[in-house]
């Protein structure tokens, strides 16, 4: 049998729902292995993480919220919901069951401006980004951990665009201390400082995350913060302690001539959101960040 990584082809591996037979691996990172499998009991292809356990600071309490996340149900048909989970190992590591979605593509081309993609088909991806969250926002979940390949999109022979939300183990409700922080540039200034998620740090890294797909850079990576060494030290000084937004007048001017002219392409009420929501004010936790919802309208 080939050795897949875990598991190997033709592993039968049991979760609490039922059995499922693994086929092949899909990809393996940080926190764990991704396989394509045969859910047994419902005769269909879906995916099988293997979590190692380490993605919380908290394990016991992360997986408990992903035995609640299992009984529940995906308030949008993009985000492949967990249905599934297995028992914890004694290492922390446990096995969950999700739909498959296959045949996506990372956000990341889009974002350097290599997919080819006008100004009306990135507003139409990020529409497509965006509608997912506004749902599991006002379905009272947070998604935390937003990137370019967590989240993934295709363009549809009519040249529209579905998105697939692939990485799911991190959806949690507020108020919980799991210990989870997001990733990287995306995150709130008060995650990057030790702070918990909330649905304003949500609010955050979403916009972030749809800044950088239509501008082509992140809304707090201007000519002060890119003068200096990409460190731990200088992310918390810069993105944590002193963010500033580009186009705020603050003293971190945009550094990107391209990213300049698609901030100016925007319309005024995208360029309204945005200006507010990297304000000095919500920035640093003196305002409330505008909702997942009204960036939606604003895309509009």
């Amino acid at each position: 049998m080939e050795n897949l990584g875990k598991f190997k082809k033709g592993d039968a591996v049991k979760l609490h729902g039922g059995s499922y037979l693994i086929t092949d691996l899909i990809g393996s990172g940080a926190v764990g292995e991704v396989y394509r499998a045969i859910d047994v009991q419902r005769r269909q292809r879906c995916a099988v993480k293997y979590n190692y356990g380490n993605y919380s600071s908290n394990r016991e309490l992360f997986y408990e919220k992903l035995l609640l996340l299992t009984q529940g149900h995906s308030p949008h048909p993009a985000i492949a919901w967990p249905y599934d989970a297995g028992d914890r190992g004694n290492n922390g590591s446990f096995l969950l069951a999700m739909p498959l979605k296959e045949n996506y593509d990372s956000l990341a081309p889009v974002m350097r401006g290599e997919a080819g993609l006008s100004l009306a088909q990135r507003l139409a991806l990020a529409r497509a980004v965006v509608e997912p969250f506004v749902k599991l926002h006002e379905a009272g979940y947070l998604y935390v951990d937003y990137s370019q390949t967590n989240i993934r999109y295709r363009r549809e022979k009519d040249g529209s665009f579905r998105v697939a939300v692939i990485d799911t183990d991190n959806i949690t409700v507020p108020g919980g201390n799991l210990g989870l922080e997001g990733t990287g540039l995306f995150r709130a200034p008060e995650i990057i400082l030790g702070g918990k998620a909330d649905f304003n740090s949500d609010y955050h890294a979403l916009s972030a995350l749809v800044f950088h797909l239509l501008v082509g850079c992140n809304p707090l990576d201007g000519a002060r913060s890119g003068s200096v060494p990409f460190t731990p030290e200088n992310v918390r000084r810069y993105w944590g302690e002193e963010p500033c937004f580009l186009f705020g007048g603050g003293g971190n001017p945009c550094r990107n001539a391209q990213a300049a002219a698609n901030w100016n392409a925007l319309s005024d009420k995208l360029r309204a959101f945005f200006t507010y929501q990297y304000c000095a004010s919500c920035l640093h936790g003196k305002l409330p960040r505008l909702e997942s919802g009204l960036l939606l309208q604003a895309l509009s």
